[in-house]
């Protein structure tokens, strides 16, 4: 009888083991599957509530915001917040961008057909943190020109600021070209 009972005490811890098994097996798939449910990426995540990520869609977004802000600006200050878009793109080394916004006529006749020269003119007399300070503002026609001083915000030095003169034509909203006096 004791063999009988040894036995049944082996089964019984085999079948208890078996359970364990059994449920250790289940847990372990179900943190599985939930890892695989909150690892949806946060694209996928931010389209179940309607929200897009991508780079494409964040620039339209951007650029709707920019033109709504644009639209709300009087004609001076648009015309000024297109030159100091420009000083910035100069700043941050954009060249192909800035180089692009210039007028077809004046880039041809002052920095040829590459963006080379451009780049070369602007390294030689630009630095790259300017303090820019509006001195006049006029329209002629469909022209706005505007005069400034630019100071290297880097050296400090109020008294040597190049005085530059833009001349921005406006096609609509935030759509335009410019040229400026070189120095």
């Amino acid at each position: 009888m004791s063999r009988v009972k040894e036995t049944n005490k082996i089964n019984m811890l085999v079948m208890a083991l078996v359970v364990l098994l059994v449920l250790l097996l289940i847990l372990i798939i179900n943190v599985v599957i939930s890892n695989k449910r909150n690892s949806k990426t946060k694209d996928e995540k931010a389209e179940l509530v309607g929200i897009s990520y991508n780079k494409e869609s964040i620039q339209v977004e951007a650029d709707k915001d920019e033109l709504q802000k644009i639209k709300g600006m009087n004609e001076r200050t648009r015309i000024e917040y297109y030159v100091a878009s420009y000083i910035r793109l100069i700043e941050g080394k954009d060249y192909e961008k800035a180089y692009n916004l210039l007028n077809e006529e004046y880039r041809k006749n002052y920095f040829g057909s590459s963006q080379k020269q451009f780049r070369e003119y602007c390294e030689n007399k630009f630095s790259s943190m300017m303090n820019v300070s509006y001195e006049n503002f006029e329209r002629n026609g469909d022209l706005y020109v505007v005069w400034l001083k630019i100071n290297d915000a880097i050296s400090g030095t109020k008294d040597e600021g190049l005085e530059i003169t833009f001349v921005v034509k406006e096609n609509t909203f935030n759509d335009y070209e410019l040229s400026f006096s070189k120095i």
